[in-house]
């Protein structure tokens, strides 16, 4: 029964952080495709087509691009904040366009991101309450302050990824 019960109020934080997401992201069937061009998601996604490009041509993920910041060896000093991503949009990039694979992924990261700090939080050595409560509040603060809808327009998404990522690795120690 416990287990169940733990099953259930997982899905219920998935369901609530899934909630307040689809109403930060556009939600019509065309601008699934269409990418989002403002601040730094323009650089990551010509930065992801890029990747994409030179792992078909040449089994690497980086590569040089001399009409991107006048031959800035593309892809090199990105993998350590983007290879997630990258690695994701090329998994995805034979069934759906670069845009909504960017997309999805940042949505599917976000979700987890609660589940992730309950997990780093039991590892800790927290109780079930006090897990829960630490996830509420991520959800809680990061929507009632905006910052997944900064998050999400400003770009700066990989850097949290990798934080509550490595928060999680942190915990397993």
């Amino acid at each position: 029964m416990k287990n169940k019960s733990l099953i259930l109020l997982l899905g219920l934080l998935c369901i609530l952080q899934a909630f307040f997401i689809f109403s930060i992201f556009p939600t019509s069937k065309d601008s699934l495709n269409e990418p989002f061009l403002y601040r730094d998601h323009a650089i990551h996604y010509a930065q992801t087509l890029r990747m994409i490009s030179f792992f078909k041509t040449g089994g690497r993920l980086s590569g040089y691009d001399p009409y991107f910041m006048a031959g800035y060896p593309s892809t090199f000093f990105d993998l350590v904040d983007n290879c997630g991503l990258f690695v994701f949009c090329l998994l995805l990039s034979p069934f759906i366009s670069v845009a909504a694979s960017i997309k999805t992924f940042i949505f599917f990261m976000v979700i987890l991101l609660p589940l992730v700090l309950f997990i780093a939080c039991r590892n800790f050595g927290l109780d079930l309450k006090h897990s829960y409560l630490a996830a509420l509040l991520l959800i809680f603060v990061c929507n009632v302050f905006w910052f997944y809808r900064r998050l999400i327009t400003y770009g700066t998404y990989s850097y949290l990824f990798a934080v509550f990522f490595a928060l999680l690795a942190f915990s397993c120690i």
